[in-house]
């Protein structure tokens, strides 16, 4: 088990940044960085440009990563040294202060050790540096679940103007996958310096990426000697020698920018500058060569052979007798697809924990706790599934959180397993961890675009693309009357299908009583009054869901002598364009297509005339993927308004950026253009 939890489980240390910049005072360059030895000057750290306003900057960012020979198991391990400095420009980095790392404890001896960890403020007082060194008192330890501890350091005096520094070592057991190091982070950074040593006996695979320059600027082999004197369990201790070559990396950028989240992505990890590790395959000396990952054949066999994921999809009596029980003689597929999917949601309560392998080897066991992770559910769906005469297979994702797959074979990137079925030669996606996941259809995070198919008997496994099937749509109807008082009176109709429809389903559920839920949905409506509130097909998870009312909507007309104006979208307009950058290196994602549609009839009074109304109009993307379309128009005696954005992609290159930045922009302004009504 420690080695699935070693994947699920492995913290991002190291969150680096560099920016292209002109640097006011302090010049990096490749000097030695000593800890404890602060040069006055780097008090006067400035930036100019793009991150002039940035709240901290990183001075320098210097990792080391190596391995040894553990004396207490006589195998290797890595030691990851890390070392920074940040002057602290504002109250708004003031966080940046407190430190934490993730420490991990395998089920066997295989651990994480803090070895070392030093920390000081430095301040300028009177004309001179003062040290205040990290106290015990400033010293923490959290347990995150059985096998994991966060240790966490708060820095003292901190202040505007203060500088910090750390430098903490670690040895970790876990060499299967070594610790990220990042190039860039929310904060500029001068120098980001990353150096790894590994020695012959291991290849990794070594995953670059990002959009800030990363220069390899030392790549050369060394002799290394590895030495450890191991205590045997009942005979006297035996030292252990070893003399190998190793390949020495160094990879520095500099003047790396504050990377700036911004709307529509999936985690800012995805785009940060980094080199992540994952071990291909080991050649000790007088043993034979071994592949753990070099290919997807490899990582399915793996998989296959695994007792806590193919273990699981291997022949039980106890689910054979599930599978009979819960499909009662059915023969049709669509049905018995659905009674399983339904059985596993009701049945077996996901406890939150995202992973590719089960956290039991029984499934009886699991079914009689009545919980589990995901993989614990959507695998006990796949065999009890198969057990049906369905064709059932996994399907392994990077969730959202969890960030892109990189897409060559690299196992530690999945955390995610949902259900595969072919039916009459049309698929469908399962995940059963949520009540109201219906044929494919899931929560937000596991829409990442592509998920891997595994053949468990063929050993292979394809990439499928894992997208909503439909647009989701979000249609929105008003048939309204205004009062000679200003006051709104009518008829309200909404109808949500694919993701909003799921959406408008959790939060319903979720929701401790309707009058709670109404209470949040009239959250950001001020003035709206409900009557006669109906919601349909909540369990219908095939169908849309729909909602109707009778409202009263005060407030939303402002008077000026003779004139009164309003805005007709009320309270559906988009007020803000989520796309602020100048530019932006980074796709745009969405998740999934939408279609949102405002259509609102206003019957207006019979001594008012309409004296503005909003030109119709129409903005569009070149190639027709993303359109914004508004139609208004009165017979003098109501007014008619149809408001459409239409998204047709769920994921847009960073070429259109610009054009989606000004689509919004266009959105932002229609919307808010108001009605104008004359009294006569």
């Amino acid at each position: 088990m420690a080695k699935h939890l070693l994947i699920f489980f492995l913290f991002s240390i190291g969150c680096c940044q560099i920016f292209a910049q002109v640097i006011e005072a302090q010049a990096v360059t490749d000097k030695v960085f000593k800890y404890g030895q602060i040069d006055s000057t780097e008090f006067a750290t400035k930036l100019i440009g793009q991150d002039s306003a940035a709240s901290a900057i990183k001075i320098f960012d210097k990792g080391d990563l190596r391995f040894e020979l553990n004396s207490k198991t006589g195998g290797f391990r890595y030691v990851f040294v890390k070392h920074t400095r940040i002057i602290i420009l504002n109250k708004d980095a003031y966080d940046l202060a407190n430190i934490e790392i993730g420490l991990y404890k395998g089920s066997s001896n295989s651990e994480e050790v803090l070895m070392s960890f030093n920390a000081a403020t430095y301040n300028i007082e009177n004309g001179k540096i003062s040290t205040f060194k990290i106290g015990k008192d400033a010293k923490f330890s959290d347990r995150f679940d059985k096998n994991t501890t966060i240790r966490k350091f708060t820095l003292p005096n901190i202040k505007e103007g203060s500088i910090i520094e750390y430098k903490y070592e670690i040895r970790s057991d876990f060499i299967f996958a070594l610790r990220d190091w990042s190039f860039q982070s929310s904060i500029p950074t001068l120098i980001s310096d990353f150096k790894f040593t590994i020695p012959e006996y291991f290849t990794y695979k070594k995953h670059l990426r990002g959009y800030v320059p990363i220069l390899l600027v030392e790549n050369r082999e060394k002799i290394e000697d590895f030495n450890a004197r191991i205590q045997g369990l009942t005979g006297p201790a035996e030292t252990i020698s070893l003399t190998c070559k190793s390949n020495l990396q160094r990879y520095i950028s500099r003047n790396v920018p504050a990377l700036k989240s911004e709307a529509f992505i999936t985690t800012l990890d995805d785009y940060t500058s980094k080199i992540e590790f994952e071990l291909s395959s080991t050649q000790f000396p007088n043993s034979v060569y071994k592949s753990y990952t070099s290919t997807w054949e490899q990582i399915v066999k793996n998989l296959d052979e695994d007792e806590n994921f193919g273990g699981l999809l291997k022949n039980s009596n106890f689910v054979r007798n599930l599978s009979e029980n819960i499909i009662k003689g059915e023969t049709d597929k669509l049905k018995k697809l659905n009674l399983i999917h339904t059985f596993i949601k009701k049945n077996i309560k996901y406890n939150g924990k995202e992973s590719i392998y089960s956290s039991e080897t029984s499934i009886k066991n699991i079914v009689e706790q009545k919980t589990g992770n995901a993989a614990d559910v959507n695998l006990i769906l796949i065999k009890i599934l198969q057990e049906a005469g369905l064709k059932s297979y996994p399907i392994l994702l990077s969730t959202r959180s969890n960030g892109i797959h990189p897409g060559y074979p690299m196992i530690s990137k999945f955390n995610y397993v949902i259900a595969g079925v072919t039916v009459d030669s049309t698929d469908y996606f399962l995940d059963a961890t949520d009540i109201n996941n219906g044929p494919n259809m899931f929560a937000f995070n596991c829409l990442n675009h592509q998920g891997l198919a595994l053949d468990m008997i063929g050993k292979k496994a394809d990439w499928l693309s894992i997208e909503l099937k439909k647009p989701s749509q979000n249609y929105i109807n008003y048939r309204l009357k205004l009062s000679p008082e200003n006051v709104f009176t009518g008829h309200v109709y909404e109808r949500k299908t694919e993701f909003e429809g799921f959406s408008a389903r959790e939060k319903y559920k979720n929701s401790a009583s309707e009058e709670d839920f109404l209470s949040a949905y009239k959250k950001n409506r001020n003035g709206l009054k409900i009557d006669s509130f109906r919601i349909k097909n909540l369990d219908s998870l095939s169908f849309p869901v729909i909602m109707e009312y009778k409202a009263i909507m005060e407030d939303m007309v402002e008077e000026a002598g003779n004139l009164v104006y309003f805005t007709p979208l009320l309270y559906e307009r988009t007020k803000e364009n989520p796309f602020k950058l100048e530019e932006r290196n980074f796709s745009v994602d969405f998740g999934y297509a939408s279609e949102e549609v405002y259509h609102i009839i206003i019957d207006i009074p019979a001594n008012f005339a309409v004296e503005k109304l909003p030109v119709s109009q129409l903005f569009k993307l070149i190639d027709n993927s993303a359109y914004f379309s508004y139609l208004a128009k009165s017979d003098g005696k109501s007014i008619s308004i149809v408001s459409k954005i239409y998204i047709g992609k769920s994921n847009y290159d960073p070429a259109s950026y610009f054009d989606l930045k000004e689509l919004f922009k266009k959105i932002v302004s229609k919307q808010a253009e108001q009605i104008v009504l004359k009294k006569i």
